[in-house]
């Protein structure tokens, strides 16, 4: 069986190296083709996958090569690498590199899907999430180099929280046009999202009953009197344990919103990218974008595992 592996040598740390990933899939019994992510080889090798996709990395690489895979009847299996792994964590995708590698020859299909936004600049597809509001506003913020907080000692999840903690401190609410599904939910909002998968960032769980192969997507709106519970959450989420907020959900087909061109983005970047579409668009103009699921979702393989043994009875 040809195996395409995908692996991003800079997600994480401690990680199998390269040499290491290919000789357990040789091991596993497939024929092995790899490619890293610089540059754009690991994309077009995706035109000609073979008969499986295996990625090692975090989730901008998983989401990547997701996108790339629709409609192209390839099964993906993910090794994750990285700091949160959200998609791999919705997934139940669990285990080593080695033993889910070992194990994808016995593994089951799980759908997931891709979610497509549609603007007047033009379309871009997402696996996590899409969205305006603070964590948008934060992602071009960091990408700028800015409010970036360094906690020496602390792992990489609580220092993005605490960099999230501190954007939603200084966030104002804004006033946003939302219609979901012919409903008109429109109101003063912190936060607005799309999520296909259950958390974002630094797995922030905003919607815990996510599914993220039931063709739906789950509408998260985070108002400014959610600002304290929320603010809780996130500080609970750096200090290493935190319960999902109790903050509004319901599960849509369809959304649309009046994007905020400065604080949208789709999954973990920036969306329009600096704020603004191509030549000729004019962002300034309130532009809705519609956001909903592609048909089909891909195929993820995930490892069936056993119980765990019940101790007797006495």
């Amino acid at each position: 069986m040809d195996l395409t592996l995908i692996h991003n040598p800079e997600a994480g740390a401690g990680h199998p190296t390269r040499d290491d990933l290919i000789a357990l899939a040789r091991d596993a019994g497939y024929r092995v083709r790899y490619f890293d992510t610089d540059g754009n080889a690991y994309v077009r090798a995706l035109d000609e996958p073979g008969d499986l996709v295996l990625v090692a990395g975090g989730d901008g690489t998983v989401a990547e090569v997701a996108k790339a895979l629709v409609r192209r009847d390839v099964p993906l299996a993910i090794a994750p690498l990285g700091t949160a792994n959200n998609i791999a964590f919705t997934l139940g995708v669990r285990g080593s590199p080695k033993e889910i590698i070992e194990g994808l020859r016995d593994a089951s299909l799980t759908p997931l899907d891709v979610g497509r936004a549609t603007a007047p600049w033009g379309e871009g597809c997402f696996i996590e999430s899409a969205g305006i509001g603070f964590f948008g506003s934060l992602l071009r913020r960091l990408r700028d180099g800015a409010d970036r907080v360094s906690d020496q000692g602390t792992s990489p999840v609580a220092r993005a929280a605490r960099n999230f903690l501190r954007a939603l401190q200084s966030y104002r609410p804004t006033r946003h046009h939302v219609l979901a599904d012919g409903e008109d939910l429109s109101g003063t909002y912190l936060l607005v999202e799309a999520m296909n998968i259950r958390s974002i960032g630094p797995r922030m769980v905003l919607a815990p009953e996510a599914d993220p192969g039931d063709g739906h997507l789950e509408l998260v709106r985070v108002r400014d009197t959610d600002r304290r519970v929320f603010a809780e959450y996130l500080e609970a989420l750096a200090g290493g344990a935190a319960e999902a907020p109790p903050v509004e959900s319901r599960r849509v087909q369809r959304v649309s919103l009046v994007w905020d061109a400065a604080h949208g983005h789709l999954d973990d970047e920036a969306w329009p990218e600096g704020g603004h579409g191509p030549p000729g668009a004019d962002v300034r103009l309130a532009p809705t974008v519609d956001i909903e699921i592609v048909a089909p979702p891909v195929q993820v393989l995930t490892i069936r595992r056993a119980p765990s043994p019940v101790a007797p009875s006495p």
